[in-house]
């Protein structure tokens, strides 16, 4: 038996007795004061209370990429994580901009998503974003993962490899970019919270 199935088999190390998730209610929550504060700090508040919409989700996603990036970069082998970067950030754009414009039907099409992004920001402030940095950033990854499974899959539905040719992507540019978008969105979703309590 090779090293990977025994340790499939081996459950003396693990804690299988916990659940890894549990719905924290008023019959459990007091369990909360039971533990120790290295309990509490291994765990976390995955539920309603941090996630408000997709905007509170993208947030998570987006310092989540930002950090794979950083450890990337000091790793000395960027390319290993470079995928998971990618996908988190593309998930991030598109989780701001549902939460931003709501969408009819569900979708994972960036350009539907940035077209919505363009009409309404035309129809609310009068200005068109078509041709500047926000459209054309969203439009790059749009191109690159139009359906949000390149960076996930090796494959696509149909066998061929989801990436011809080698792409290179300058993680420090990257970031720059990201952090500027998300700034952008941060506040488009700041202003609608504004108006909505006005």
């Amino acid at each position: 038996m090779n090293r990977s199935v025994r340790l499939l088999h081996k459950k003396k190390d693990m804690n299988t007795t916990q659940s890894l998730f549990m719905e924290l209610n008023d019959e459990n929550a007091f369990d909360l004061f039971l533990r120790t504060p290295e309990e509490i700090l291994s765990n976390v508040d995955a539920g309603a209370r941090n996630i408000q919409d997709e905007s509170g989700m993208a947030n998570q996603f987006s310092m989540a990429a930002n950090l794979l990036r950083d450890a990337a970069l000091q790793s000395g082998t960027p390319w290993f994580y470079a995928h998971p970067i990618l996908f988190l950030y593309r998930h991030t754009i598109e989780l701001y901009l549902k939460g931003l414009v709501p969408q009819p039907k569900p979708t994972h099409n960036l350009l539907e998503l940035r077209n919505s992004l363009i009409e309404y920001i035309k129809s609310k402030y009068g200005c068109d974003i078509s041709g500047g940095w926000v459209a054309e950033t969203i439009t790059e990854f749009a191109t690159i993962d139009p359906h949000s499974t390149r960076f996930r899959y090796a494959r696509d539905n149909q066998g061929n490899p989801n990436f011809a040719a080698e792409q290179v992507v300058n993680l420090d540019e990257l970031r720059r970019r990201m952090d500027a978008l998300f700034l952008v969105f941060m506040h488009l979703k700041m202003a609608q919270k504004g108006a909505e309590n006005e």
